[in-house]
């Protein structure tokens, strides 16, 4: 189960890494980024 984890939380921090890239091109790369890190890393905490 422990290794299930880390593979999710490898997925979404992969997917939020993603995302920060595609918005470095927005006025609010930052928010976003950071954004879209909180709900990876929130989603992988409530088992989504």
């Amino acid at each position: 189960m422990r290794t299930d984890n880390l593979r999710e939380y490898s997925k979404a921090a992969t997917l939020a890494i993603a995302r920060y890239s595609e918005a470095l091109d927005q006025s609010n790369a930052d928010k976003a980024g950071i954004s879209a890190w909180s709900k990876a890393v929130n989603s992988v905490e409530l088992g989504r």
